[in-house]
């Protein structure tokens, strides 16, 4: 996040608002007195919380009715979602995607258009140019505007907002958050796509309210996410769970990184695919023009025992590398990002299987694997940014200030 940062009286101010904004998120409608103790906050400071909130529009009033009381009924309160909005841009692919979103994360409008196609094309100016562009067609549909989050691949540091590298482009070490808050005036939040994607599974996605998640994205190389104890593993700085990089069969092909054997050589779509070409071949077919991950999925799913065997060989690598994870980490669910769901009934078993035989956790006999619910052009992950901004209170505290 680039933003201006606050002295230590506000941060008090702005772990207190969180906490109350956090409660009134999850029990609303909820009374003044019951978040009093529910928050552990004094009375009149629930009060002067409250009064900013309903002066910002951020949550409103509503009656609390109790089948069990008489007379006039309490004040509740709930959040008040439709006066603030916020930019998601996502970049998957040769695409960017864009929605504008209000508070609850409901899409208001969104857009999408091609990346540039030259590599030394500058980010800043492009994403400005963008942002500008958006703002202008859709003029009559915006309200008050929050912030501006950009989910990336590549590497990010998203405390500062830096930009260090970023697949096709040239771009490297790009002070990305710090030069558009200075051109829009809003606080931006730039954040690496997996990290924010498994956020989003976190808040309202596959594992929703679980606090001990791990995310895999199985594509060209092999990602990883890891939130534990509720808290996203290395969510401000550059580095990433590189599980792709675990190299799992010494003297193997060579990977990008240097090494040998990497998983990323084993269980990337690249290497399976050319597989899948010479089972295919092999087994007297004709030559594919074209082939991919959905097609061996059909392939494995029709019966060809080779592409079944294929698909079961990637899900022991990659379960060899995930119970490593799953030991340090002891998740109560593991989410699967990748084309390969579609066969899921062969590469699940045979993941849980190299995860069983070699962990030692305690909740391995009741680990939960599953789909995660984000496709790579979704951009509800920017929605779970600003959740979590609010609720730590650093995002509430601009709005509440004005």
């Amino acid at each position: 996040m680039y933003a201006n940062q606050p002295g230590h009286i506000d941060l008090i101010r702005q772990v207190n608002a969180g906490i109350v904004y956090r409660l009134i998120d999850c029990y609303g409608p909820v009374s003044r007195i019951e978040l009093s103790r529910l928050s552990l906050l004094a009375p009149a400071s629930i009060t002067k919380i409250i009064r900013d909130m309903l002066e910002a529009r951020l949550v409103r009033e509503c009656a609390l009715t109790d089948a069990g009381l008489r007379g006039r009924p309490a004040t509740g309160l709930v959040l008040d979602c439709d006066s603030w909005q916020f930019l998601v841009l996502r970049m998957t692919g040769r695409f960017l995607q864009m929605t504008l979103r209000d508070l609850s994360g409901r899409e208001v409008v969104s857009a999408r258009q091609s990346l540039p196609d030259d590599p030394a094309t500058s980010l800043p100016d492009y994403f400005s140019e963008v942002i500008g562009d958006f703002f202008s067609r859709n003029h009559a549909l915006t309200e008050r505007l929050t912030a501006i989050t950009l989910l990336l691949p590549g590497i990010i540091h998203a405390a500062s907002g830096t930009v260090h590298r970023i697949p096709y482009y040239d771009a490297k070490d790009i002070p990305l958050g710090q030069i558009l808050h200075r051109r829009t005036g809003l606080t931006i939040y730039v954040q690496q796509d997996v990290k924010a994607s498994l956020l989003a599974e976190h808040y309202f996605g596959a594992a929703r309210g679980s606090g001990d998640i791990i995310q895999l994205v199985a594509g060209r190389q092999i990602e990883a996410a890891v939130i534990s104890s509720g808290r996203l593993l290395h969510k401000d700085s550059t580095t990433q769970a590189e599980i792709g990089h675990t190299v799992m069969a010494a003297g193997g092909h060579r990977c990008e990184c240097g090494h040998y054997g990497c998983l990323n050589t084993l269980a990337g779509s690249g290497p399976l695919t050319e597989r899948w070409q010479q089972a295919w071949t092999a087994s007297g077919h004709t030559a594919l023009p074209e082939a991919d991950i959905p097609g061996l999925c059909h392939a494995a799913l029709s019966g060809h025992l080779p592409s079944q065997a294929i698909i079961r060989d990637c899900g022991q690598q990659m379960g060899h590398a995930l119970a490593m994870l799953v030991n340090l980490f002891n998740p109560e669910y593991i989410l699967i990002d990748s084309a390969l769901n579609s066969a899921a009934e062969i590469l699940y078993p045979a993941l849980y299987s190299a995860i069983k035989n070699e962990s030692v956790a305690s909740r391995r006999d009741l680990l939960i694997i599953r789909p995660a619910s984000f496709s790579p052009a979704d951009t509800r992950p920017g929605t779970a940014l600003i959740k979590d901004a609010l609720y730590s209170g650093e995002l509430l505290l601009q709005l509440l200030q004005g």
